[in-house]
């Protein structure tokens, strides 16, 4: 999961490291690689800068529906109480306190809640952290809004709603496959981690919207900061592999990508 990125005249290398955006916190692994990687930097870029507190608000108000929806009119009455008892259940939260949130966010909790494990943590957010404590600056390569639309764009609120249905009806499917999600991972074995992804019929599809375009987009971005300053670059590991992937166009681009062990 972690890559040294030289040569094409930069004066020092960068790091470029994928992440799962959630993963129990037993499995969570950062070997001494990572960390002395982490430590030669003097940025950290992750795919959006969560040290902006304004972008996060804006976030929470892109995630908010019109004033005249509910939560309520994109599920039958049926299916809308299954959700209401689900996420009670779960989370302990009454259904009405995300009333005025889209689908995505209830997708997202449901997301969390199938890690089946009393803690998780976040690699962006730790990343954070060490930034943080090393006075770092940090940054993103996106803003939140951007993500939304291109997540509205590729996943439909039909989709989005079949999902988190599927999602109660048969919760051991999600379980299954975050499983061998983190075992790919925790192997950091980018190549079967990724075809995983692809096997999502949704993601194969809109795999241009969702990854490679803005692969693409971030590319020109890198140069400029790398270029700049050595940097620890945290992406999602899906963002990586194949031809399309951070990898090869940066190869593409001139750069030497390593493997770091």
């Amino acid at each position: 999961m972690l890559w040294e990125i030289s040569g094409n005249e930069l004066t020092k290398p960068s790091y470029l490291f994928g992440t799962i955006h959630m993963i129990c916190e037993n499995d969570f692994f950062l070997n001494e690689s990572m960390k002395t990687s982490f430590d030669k930097a003097e940025q950290l870029i992750l795919e959006v800068d969560m040290d902006d507190m304004q972008m996060m608000m804006d976030a929470t108000m892109s995630l908010m529906l019109p004033a005249d929806q509910s939560l309520k009119d994109f599920f039958s009455e049926e299916d809308y109480k299954k959700v209401s008892a689900y996420v009670k259940e779960n989370s302990g939260m009454d259904i009405k306190m995300v009333e005025g949130m889209k689908p995505f966010m209830l997708m997202s909790m449901m997301a969390e809640q199938n890690a089946s494990c009393e803690a998780t943590k976040s690699y962006e957010q730790e990343f954070v952290k060490m930034a943080k404590k090393k006075s770092i600056e940090i940054k993103g390569v996106e803003t939140f809004k951007q993500q939304l639309a291109i997540f509205e764009e590729a996943l439909p609120d039909s989709f989005i709603v079949k999902t988190i249905l599927n999602g109660i009806n048969n919760p051991d499917e999600g379980d299954d496959q975050f499983a061998e999600m983190i075992s790919h991972y925790k192997k950091q074995n980018l190549n079967a981690l990724a075809n995983l992804i692809n096997s999502d019929e949704q993601y194969a599809e809109n795999a241009d919207v969702l990854i490679n375009n803005r692969n693409r987009n971030w590319i020109p971005i890198l140069e400029k900061e790398m270029a700049a300053t050595s940097s620890f670059i945290a992406v999602g590991a899906g963002h990586l592999a194949g031809k399309e992937g951070v990898i090869e166009l940066l190869r593409k681009q001139g750069y030497s990508v390593k493997p770091v062990h």
